[in-house]
């Protein structure tokens, strides 16, 4: 399977991070304090809607270490998200 096959599978988020990879996480996930909930396809939150993204429903996760010491973290979703004109259905408001 070539990479555009794979695409078709899956989403990836990567992070180069210093420390710890929950961190990372955390950091996507935060990324709810930036959403504007009357237009959910900006850019500014796209790991956080990934994250949560209804339709997807396996995750993958790769981590690696660097000779300089950074780790590497790959996530993949399947099936992805993101999509334009999908966001509604696949994103909702957290219940208070």
């Amino acid at each position: 399977m070539n990479e555009a096959e794979l695409k078709t599978y899956r989403k990836d988020i990567l992070e180069k991070i210093n420390r710890y990879p929950q961190d990372a996480v955390k950091a996507w996930y935060d990324e709810v304090k930036t959403v504007d909930w009357k237009n959910l396809e900006k850019p500014d939150a796209l790991h956080f809607t990934q994250l949560v993204w209804k339709a997807s429903k396996k995750l993958g996760i790769g981590i690696g270490k660097s000779g300089e010491g950074f780790y590497y973290l790959v996530v993949n979703f399947d099936p992805p998200g993101n999509y334009p004109g999908q966001f509604n259905d696949n994103v909702k408001p957290k219940k208070v």
